[in-house]
C-alpha cells in the first residue's frame, strides 16, 4: 500500500510508489544500496536471535554441520560401506551448502510475515528482509566451513587455485535463494501454504540433490540419469563447493554450468521484479 507524507513547501510526496516493470530492477539495487546500515543491524540481530539463550552460542556455527555430517558419515559409510577416503568431506560440504540453501530459502519466504510488525510500525524498502536473512545465513555458512579445515589437514589435501571456485557456489546459491525468495514471499502473505510447501521441498531436495553422494557416484549405472540430475540447478553449486577445497575438476558439462548460471541470475531478476511490482499490495494483508 502506497502512503502519501507531507514534504517541505506542503509538497506531497509518495512513499513506496509503485513501480514500472523496467524500473523495478534498479530501484530494488538503489534501495539495498541506500540502507546498508539497516541491513548490517537485521543481519546482527538475526545471527544474535538464532544463538541467544544458548550455552555454547556461536560454537554451534560449527559444531551443528560437524554432528549432522557425522550422523551422515556414521549412516552412509560405516553402516553400507563406502570406502571412499574423502567421502567425510564431501558428506559436510554437502551439509553446509544445502543448509545455506534450505535456510536461507524458507527465511526468505517467511520474510515478510515474520517482520509484519514491523512493517506496520515504520516504512523502509521490504526487499531488505529477504536479502539480511539470506546474507545472515552466507555469514553463518563461511563461519561454518572452518570446520573443513581439519579434514583438509587430516586428508592432505592442500589449497589449490580451484579455490576460487568456493566464492562462485555461494554466489550461485545466494542468487537462487534470494530470487525465488523474493518471487514467493509475496504470495506467502496470501497463502501460508507456500511456506509449508517450501519446507518440504527442501527436505525432498536434500536426498535428490547430490548432499550425501556425488555426482562421479552416479555415474555408472546411473549414468543415463545424468542430464536429468543437471536440471536441478543446485547440482552444480554443490560440485562446485567440493572440488574447491578437494582440488579435483568438477565432473559437470558446460551446458550444465551454463543452465545453472543462467537459472541463478534469471531467479534475481524475475523475482526482485516481481517482488516490487506487488509487496506495496500486501501490507493489508499482513
Amino acid at each position: 500500500m502506497s502512503k502519501v507524507t507531507e514534504a517541505g513547501n506542503n509538497a506531497l510526496s509518495v512513499v513506496n510508489p509503485v513501480v514500472g516493470t523496467f524500473a523495478a530492477l534498479p530501484n530494488g539495487f538503489r534501495n539495498l544500496l541506500k540502507n546498508k546500515g539497516l541491513i548490517r543491524n537485521l543481519v546482527s540481530r538475526d545471527i544474535s536471535q538464532r544463538y541467544r539463550n544458548s550455552i555454547m552460542g556461536y560454537f554451534w556455527t560449527i559444531l551443528e554441520p560437524l554432528l549432522l555430517s557425522a550422523v551422515y558419515f556414521f549412516l552412509f559409510t560405516i553402516i553400507a560401506g563406502n570406502p571412499e577416503e574423502r567421502y567425510p568431506l564431501w558428506i559436510i560440504l554437502g551439509v553446509i551448502t544445502w543448509q545455506f540453501f534450505s535456510r536461507g530459502l524458507n527465511d526468505s519466504v517467511n520474510c515478510l510475515v515474520g517482520n509484519k510488525n514491523m512493517i506496520k510500525q515504520i516504512y523502509f524498502p521490504r526487499e531488505v528482509f529477504a536479502f539480511s536473512k539470506v546474507i545472515s545465513q552466507l555469514v553463518i555458512t563461511i563461519a561454518s566451513l572452518v570446520v573443513v579445515i581439519p579434514f583438509m589437514i587430516h586428508l592432505g589435501i592442500e589449497p589449490t587455485t580451484q579455490l576460487f571456485l568456493f566464492p562462485v557456489a555461494l554466489m550461485l546459491v545466494t542468487l537462487q535463494v534470494l530470487g525465488v525468495g523474493w518471487l514467493l514471499s509475496v504470495p506467502n502473505v496470501h497463502h501460508g501454504d507456500i511456506a509449508h510447501l517450501t519446507r518440504f521441498i527442501t527436505r525432498a531436495g536434500f536426498f535428490v540433490s547430490p548432499v550425501m553422494w556425488t555426482v562421479s557416484m552416479a555415474k555408472g549405472s546411473r549414468e543415463e540419469m545424468l542430464n536429468y540430475l543437471f536440471l536441478n540447478p543446485m547440482v552444480v553449486p554443490l560440485e562446485l563447493m567440493r572440488a574447491a577445497f578437494d582440488g579435483t575438476n568438477p565432473p559437470i558439462p558446460d551446458w550444465a554450468i551454463y543452465w545453472s548460471v543462467s537459472f541463478s541470475l534469471l531467479s534475481l531478476v524475475v523475482g526482485l521484479t516481481f517482488f516490487k511490482k506487488t509487496e506495496s499490495k500486501v501490507v493489508k494483508r499482513l
